[in-house]
């Protein structure tokens, strides 16, 4: 059986963001629909529209940029990676989607 088409949505405005979730999934229920949201606030409203994965910009640029100010700090860069995945998990749970 062949899986359902996917979408990817990764509009610049939250609002059109929005519109485009509610659109893919009323048109197609069962396809996986996945979002880039500007912040949070963004990512829970994705999700409530209707998103099956959303990746907040915010949060991932946050974490890179605290994993590579851990390694320059002279933390291990497998110790910086575990505490950076860790807060990633964290963070994702509140927003309320899986960690990529």
């Amino acid at each position: 059986m062949m899986p359902s088409q996917a979408s990817l949505q990764a509009p610049g405005d939250p609002d059109d963001a929005e519109r485009m979730v509610r659109a893919i999934r009323s048109l197609r229920p069962e396809a996986p629909v996945l979002a880039r949201a500007s912040d949070t606030d963004h990512a829970r409203r994705l999700g409530l529209a209707g998103a099956s994965f959303v990746i907040p910009d915010a949060i991932e640029a946050g974490l890179q940029l605290a994993g590579r100010a851990l390694e320059e700090f002279g933390y291990a860069g497998e110790t910086a990676r575990d505490r950076i995945t860790s807060e990633r998990e964290q963070e994702y749970r509140q927003v309320g989607s899986d960690t990529p």
